[in-house]
């Protein structure tokens, strides 16, 4: 399959949906995510306890992806960029 635009993969306006999930509060719901239905954020809930993109994040920081649970890869992307975006080095 081939793309017209850098991205194309992701959405058909990859830049305002990268901006929209980047300015997302660690409070949102995760289902708020790219690619993140209601169905895996409910399988985030009863598996893990995690209730907010945030708590995803920090599962993910510490834990890496859950592996009970098939994110797709766009949803792994937005996480990757979310978490880069806050990193802060020494």
């Amino acid at each position: 399959m081939s793309y017209t635009t850098p991205l194309g993969w992701l959405n058909d306006d990859p830049e305002n949906c990268i901006r929209a999930c980047l300015d997302l509060n660690r409070d949102s719901y995760p289902s708020d995510l790219l690619g993140l239905g209601p169905s895996i954020e409910m399988m985030l809930k009863n598996l893990y306890n995690i209730k907010t993109v945030g708590e995803l994040e920090d599962y993910i920081i510490y834990n890496g992806f859950p592996l009970e649970i098939n994110l797709k890869e766009e949803t792994k992307f937005i996480i990757s960029l979310r978490l880069a975006k806050n990193l802060k080095f020494m």
